[in-house]
């Protein structure tokens, strides 16, 4: 099992307790031998926390701070940055010859994804560069997302899912033994995916796992069903959908910027649907506070399809459905009457 750091069990452990109502705290750890005990004692409890690192040092996070600079400034020159850089804690522990040295390099890899132009010593945010910077991704995705983007005039849905599990931020599920034929299998022979020639055979199986993962996800398959097929916690399927969702609206803003409309639309389409988990023919009942995907299907099941036929059910007949309930059935109607309302209103200005 892998051990957290000690920094991490301090900073938890020294939470117990509220300031100014308690005159102590207690953080407990659990052990079920006397030798785990032993372990939990010496690692944690009487160990110092592990040395600080400054995050910039990792080179995605420097990326996208650099960027973030440029943008945040409008322009910038070499000079600014390097100022900016020397009063961070990663100069300090790098020296800052040593930080600067990275950084041009950071500039000249935001220079060539067309992130930032160069005149001279100054530096100046394009627009791709600024939206993604507002995104907060990593450029390295963005460059990620584009170089697929323009592989394929159109893509599936389980083809714009594997896009996005192409990208870093989204967590992967590990392969299982049982996994490898299959998904391996189906990587091979699908259409639908972007495998790429050089990639190895442990990311790739990785992405597409998870991208299946996604698309039972979206075509709602029962989170139990999921948990059970993929080996997967709901805790994982949270994240993972969660990353997904953000990285999957980012990838249509920046096939916004770059013309990319057919892009653009599947994956605005999309991303609602990795919210939700649901059919695109959910969403606008999924607008509804109190109705989740499982709700939604019911909904339209029993021939409640639009807003409309929401707003103009009787209360009695839809309590009667499976999971609605009194209650929810006046408060969808109401919610419902009052979308429409503001819908017609606003197509008549």
């Amino acid at each position: 099992m892998h051990k957290i750091p000690v920094l991490e069990f301090h900073q938890m452990a020294g939470r117990a307790g509220r300031p100014q109502y308690d005159e102590y705290g207690e953080a407990v750890a659990i052990a079920k031998t006397a030798l785990e005990a032993y372990s939990i004692f010496s690692h944690y409890i009487n160990s110092k926390p592990e040395e600080i690192t400054s995050q910039l040092a990792n080179e995605a996070a420097l990326r996208t701070h650099v960027l973030a600079t440029i943008a945040s400034m409008g322009s910038a020159s070499i000079g600014d940055l390097a100022r900016f850089i020397d009063k961070t804690l990663y100069a300090h522990q790098f020296t800052p010859i040593g930080a600067m040295l990275t950084v041009r390099g950071v500039i000249s890899f935001l220079a060539r994804g067309g992130f930032i132009t160069i005149r001279g010593e100054e530096l100046i945010a394009t627009e791709l560069g600024r939206r993604v910077s507002e995104l907060y991704i990593d450029p390295l995705s963005a460059i990620i997302i584009l170089k697929n983007l323009k592989r394929r005039h159109g893509l599936t849905t389980l083809g714009y899912l594997h896009l996005l599990c192409k990208v870093p931020e989204v967590p992967k599920l590990h392969p299982r033994k049982a996994d490898v034929d299959r998904i391996g299998s189906f990587a091979l022979e699908s259409e639908e995916l972007l495998i790429e020639e050089d990639q190895d055979l442990a990311s790739t199986l990785a992405e597409v796992k998870t991208a299946l993962m996604l698309y039972d996800w979206v075509n709602e398959l029962a989170e139990d069903d999921i948990v059970s097929r993929y080996d997967v916690g709901p805790g994982d399927i949270y994240a993972i959908t969660q990353t997904a969702e953000w990285i999957c609206y980012a990838a249509s803003e920046i096939a916004k910027i770059m013309g990319m409309v057919r892009h653009h639309s599947k994956l605005s389409q999309l991303t609602p649907r990795i919210r939700w988990g649901a059919r695109e023919e959910l969403l606008e009942l999924l607008q509804l506070e109190g109705i989740g995907r499982v709700r939604a299907r019911i909904l339209y099941n029993y021939g409640y399809k639009k807003l409309e036929d929401v707003a103009q059910a009787r209360v009695a007949r839809l309590a009667e459905l499976p999971k609605i309930g009194v209650k929810l059935a006046q408060r969808i109607i109401d919610q419902a009457k009052d979308i429409v309302s503001r819908r017609s209103g606003a197509g008549g200005i």
